[in-house]
């Protein structure tokens, strides 16, 4: 699941990783309707400014301001790609590990891109 470190849930700059399903608030989301992914503690999904358009850049958690490029996402598929056309990615040799690294990252068909809304497991 998408999982922000509990530590850094309530800080701006908190690290956003994979971690077994728990679902609780720091692995709960909501698409809103300003195409933002915000999670259980208010905290949006954010894309880290001077990243935006790079393969690799660092997604993270932030307050939430409307309009942001760097906080839009939208559903395509099963896909999430952020307002720069990047895909939410995780790091693929870290896709099986607590932990893993979250990034953004050109948009392909693979499992380390593939993500799911509504479920709990």
């Amino acid at each position: 699941c998408l999982d922000v470190h509990v530590p850094d849930s309530h800080t701006n700059g908190g690290k956003v990783q994979i971690w077994d399903c728990a679902n609780t608030p720091n692995q709960q989301w909501i698409l809103n309707g300003q195409q933002q992914l915000v999670n259980g503690v208010g905290k949006c999904l954010d894309v880290h400014v001077p990243d935006l358009y790079t393969n690799g850049g660092k997604v993270q958690i932030w307050d939430c301001y409307p309009g942001l490029v760097n906080q839009q996402w939208r559903k395509e598929g099963i896909h999430m790609v952020n307002g720069a056309g990047k895909c939410l990615d995780v790091h693929l040799p870290d896709l099986s590990s607590n932990g893993g690294k979250v990034q953004i990252w050109d948009c392909v068909d693979g499992p380390n891109q593939n993500w799911m809304f509504g479920i709990t497991r």
